[in-house]
């Protein structure tokens, strides 16, 4: 092959990453390609001979991304799943074995208490899970309050 077609292409190749904005694999083909046309421009012979180098430098870019690139992603809560944590308040009483309604980010979803006894409308409360399209919640109130940083111990008068 002409090397400017293996410079040519790398250079496609990474104008096309630029705009896509991937995840840098058209880059990684435009590299490789570049390279290839660098290698052919000082001698490298046969068409045969260039592909094999695409392949291999090729393969190396890949495994280089794969090594840099971190072994675990962010797991991302999508859907109902995503309300666990979240406060909302009820608009129809909810018990443990009475199912209401509870408003959680502006949308009516139906829920059960997660324990105790009934919760009565207008009052808050957290999601304790999702199951189905059912919330299960608690009260804020049987919430125990976390410690404040700022928050100092009471101080002895005697002192």
């Amino acid at each position: 092959m002409i090397w400017w077609i293996w410079i040519l292409a790398g250079v496609v190749f990474a104008a096309l990453e630029i705009l896509v904005g991937g995840e840098l694999w058209l880059l990684l083909i435009g590299i490789a390609a570049f390279g290839t046309g660098m290698l052919a421009a000082v001698g490298l012979p046969g068409p045969e001979l260039q592909i094999l180098t695409f392949a291999v430098l090729l393969g190396s870019a890949f495994l280089v991304r794969r090594r840099l690139t971190p072994k675990t992603r962010p797991r991302v809560v999508q859907g109902a799943a995503a309300l666990v944590g979240e406060i909302g308040t009820v608009t129809r009483t909810v018990g443990p074995a009475r199912s209401g309604q509870v408003e959680v980010r502006g949308s009516t979803w139906p829920a059960l208490a997660a324990e105790g006894p009934d919760i009565a409308p207008g009052a808050g409360v957290r999601v304790a899970a999702v199951v189905g399209i059912r919330l299960r919640v608690r009260p804020l109130a049987s919430e125990t309050p976390s410690p404040s940083p700022n928050r100092t111990a009471p101080q002895d008068a005697s002192s």
